[in-house]
This record gives C-alpha cells, sequence and structure tokens, in this order.
C-alpha cells in the first residue's frame, strides 16, 4: 500500500510539471492477471520517463501443490525518440528498471505451506510508438537485463536465483495502449506531423 501511495504521489507531482501526459495500460497483462498501467511524461520531444504500477494474481503448481499469489510490480523506463514527429513518438531506445512482490500460499484445505518472492531487475529496452491524430497511443517495447536480485523465501531460508548464471537474465515484452493528454504537435524536425 504504501508503494501504491509513493507512486500516486509521484505521478500527480510530474503531471503538475510536464504539458504532454500519456496514460496507458497493457491490455496483454490484463488477460493473464497480470494488469499494469503506466504514465509517460515528455520531458523533451526526443526524452520521455515513465513510471508503472501492476498487480497480479494467478495459481501456480509445484510438486503436485497449488498456489495462489497474489502480488505488485513497480518500475520505470527512461527513453530517448530518434525522430519524434508528434513528440515522444516512434521509434525509441532507452534503460528500465522493475521490481515487485508476490506472496504464494497453498490452496488446499489442512496445509499452510507459503512463500514469497522478491525481485529487481534492470535493463536496456527498444520500442515503437504511435499517435493517432485523435491522441489514442500504440505501443510495442521489450528489453532485456540483469536480474539484481530475484529471491525466494519462506520459514525455512531463502534462495537467490540472480546468484545462478543464466537464471540471472532479466528481460520483458509490452503491448500499452492509451490516451495522450496535451501536447501532439509536430516536433521541430523540419518534418510534416504524420495522421492515421
Amino acid at each position: 500500500m504504501k508503494q501504491l501511495l509513493t507512486l500516486i504521489a509521484a505521478v500527480l507531482s510530474f503531471s503538475t510539471a510536464f504539458a504532454q501526459i500519456e496514460l496507458k495500460i497493457n491490455p496483454i497483462g490484463a488477460i493473464f492477471s497480470s494488469p499494469d498501467v503506466s504514465a509517460e511524461f515528455a520531458v523533451k520531444d526526443n526524452i520521455g520517463i515513465e513510471p508503472y504500477f501492476g498487480a497480479s494474481w494467478y495459481k501456480l503448481t509445484i510438486d503436485n501443490q497449488d498456489f495462489k499469489s497474489t502480488g505488485v510490480g513497480y518500475g520505470f523506463y527512461g527513453k530517448y525518440y530518434f525522430s519524434p514527429e508528434k513528440g515522444i513518438d516512434k521509434f525509441y531506445a532507452g534503460v528500465y528498471l522493475r521490481g515487485g512482490s508476490s506472496n504464494f500460499k497453498a490452496d488446499s484445505v489442512g496445509s499452510s505451506a507459503s512463500f514469497k518472492r522478491n525481485r529487481m531487475g534492470a535493463g536496456l529496452a527498444l520500442g515503437y510508438k504511435w499517435v493517432s491524430r485523435n491522441n489514442v497511443i500504440f505501443e510495442v517495447g521489450g528489453g532485456i537485463g540483469r536480474k539484481l536480485y530475484s529471491k525466494y523465501s519462506n520459514e525455512q531460508g531463502s534462495v537467490n536465483i540472480a546468484d545462478i548464471p543464466i537464471l540471472n537474465i532479466d528481460g520483458y515484452f509490452k503491448f500499452s495502449v492509451g490516451y495522450r493528454f496535451g501536447g501532439g504537435e509536430a516536433a521541430d524536425t523540419g518534418k510534416k506531423k504524420t495522421k492515421f
């Protein structure tokens, strides 16, 4: 809860400082019980910063034992757009930082088995964003990097799989849809504004 309140306060403070703001949701994540929402702010026509927050709830089976999970995810993208036409649009490269925590509890009568997972990863990102003339946004992106930590723990102890080679690779893929508030004019690149 404290993390959510911190994120909301940060988004509200950013919104007063930037004229162009985009609100987005990942519909694929929503289908697979892990939706996330984000807000991207235009620092300049070619630089965007995007904090996000998500939730998850799904079932997992380990050694014929079913577990229910609940968790939160959060992170940050810093993006550089190479040839924007409407400000923070088209092809971009950047960096990301993402983390989260999940609680897993046995989903069977008579079992009190449970464990927690805490994770954090960072890396490089690539993507492309389309902005329609009505300010509707479609974005695809992905990234690859390294797990800073990925710790599983219960009452018996804990293990950090980020210490194991190959298992310390971090990555993500996202598809977002959203809406842009403010801005939307062609960047000062000498190009015509593309409309679709």
